[in-house]
């Protein structure tokens, strides 16, 4: 995916002056590179951050050369989402690189037609490989998951080979839990019912009150 951006040269409250412009600024830093200020659209930055997220490699295009970056941190106002700054990791070729990258859930369960509830513990694995090999995302197949207590674990996602697990392999990524009843109990029943003589004696005196 490429990305076109400018060298800049305007620098801290006058930046100000960018974002009113529609223009993001930004840096371009990595190992053994010395950062580099840039300027952005942010139309184009913006349709560019939701196909691409902070996870897929980007080909960053100043005037004639090309910067293979991850988007590593991104910066946005609160109140009306506008880009503030961004960071971008500049990687060198055949260089390995550290990444989030998000699962996919797919499919449909058995246990949970059964009644049972699912239960995600993560949305992201982090792994590290070369930018060209790391996938956008990784599929989780849920129909694995046919009986209550049944679960899926980091050693059961389909990781390519030439790419390595940074988390636990025996860490639990999603299983599925039996949904239980909430028991009321004997004391919660009393409770329940002297709030209820409470309500009825206050409505009763509001009664007489208003007579």
């Amino acid at each position: 995916m490429d990305l076109h951006a400018q060298t800049r040269n305007i620098f801290g409250k006058k930046t100000k002056n960018l974002r009113k412009q529609g223009i993001i600024p930004a840096e371009i830093y990595g190992k053994n590179t010395e950062n580099i200020h840039i300027s952005i659209d942010e139309k184009e930055f913006r349709k560019t951050f939701k196909e691409s997220g902070e996870q897929s490699l980007i080909n960053l295009i100043i005037d004639e050369n090309i910067f293979p970056v991850y988007i590593h941190q991104v910066q946005i106002n609160p109140l009306n989402k506008q880009f503030l700054s961004i960071d971008f990791l500049k990687v060198s070729k055949g260089e390995k690189v550290k990444v989030n990258v998000p699962l996919e859930f797919i499919g449909i369960s058995e246990a949970v037609k059964k009644g049972g509830e699912l239960v995600k513990n993560l949305y992201e694995i982090e792994v590290k490989g070369i930018p060209e090999n790391i996938p956008s995302k990784i599929k989780v197949d849920i129909s694995q998951l046919k009986e209550i207590g049944n679960h899926i674990k980091a050693s059961d996602l389909n990781i390519p080979e030439n790419i390595t697990l940074l988390i636990n392999p025996e860490t639990i990524i999603i299983s599925v839990k039996e949904v239980k009843e909430e028991k009321i109990t004997e004391e919660k029943q009393t409770e329940i019912a002297e709030e209820k003589k409470t309500d009825k004696t206050a409505e009763e005196t509001k009664k007489e009150t208003v007579k």
